[in-house]
């Protein structure tokens, strides 16, 4: 009976669940640690239990840059994933991301011209034009990222929330002659509205 009980205890042990090692890549397709596999997937609950500790962990990386899980959740389309995490971390205006090109978490979804996600940004109090570091090899600005790629209605958003029309970028390119090299009217119109 003692026999079968102690085996009884080693089979239990064997099926027990092996913890995540957040250090650990688990996807190496888009190089994602544990909690990116979960901002992927959209899953909460593990989100939930991978940030209880006092560390924030990483979400994904490339070669040189790490990520968190605002990026990965705008990078992965996740609104409730974006959302959950803007409860959990105030510091959204702080957040830039350490490539050459330095982007706001704003920029990033200016640039994958992702409307719903930007709302949210401004929603949670994101600065409308980004603040990038004077070190940065690049100036690349929300509204500047919408001109670029044509999206009226996000560019439209950022106007509501009070976009400066007289930022340069590194070209020297103000928000008004991007629109005009893009060969946007209708953009070019927008933002002439906005001028007056």
């Amino acid at each position: 009976m003692l026999l079968s009980l102690a085996m009884f205890c080693c089979c239990l042990n064997g099926v027990k669940a092996t913890p995540l090692l957040q250090d650990t890549i688990q996807d190496k397709t888009y190089r994602l640690y544990p909690l990116g596999i979960a901002c992927r997937n959209g899953d909460i609950t593990t989100i939930k239990q991978l940030l209880a500790g006092k560390d924030e962990p990483m979400a994904m990386s490339s070669d040189c840059y790490e990520f968190d899980i605002l990026y990965t959740a705008i990078y992965f389309n996740k609104e409730d994933v974006l959302k959950y995490a803007l409860t959990r971390y105030k510091d959204i205006n702080d957040r830039v991301y350490s490539d050459e090109y330095g982007l706001t978490l704003l920029t990033y979804a200016c640039r994958l011209s992702n409307v719903k996600l930007a709302r949210i940004l401004l929603e949670h109090g994101i600065h409308v034009n980004g603040c990038q570091s004077p070190y940065d090899t690049y100036k690349v600005y929300p509204i500047m990222e919408a001109i670029a790629n044509k999206n009226i209605e996000l560019v439209q958003l950022l106007l509501e929330y009070c976009a400066d029309l007289e930022i340069k970028d590194s070209n020297g390119n103000t928000p008004f002659t991007l629109a005009k090299e893009a060969g946007s009217q209708e953009i070019e119109n927008l933002l002439l509205q906005w001028m007056r």
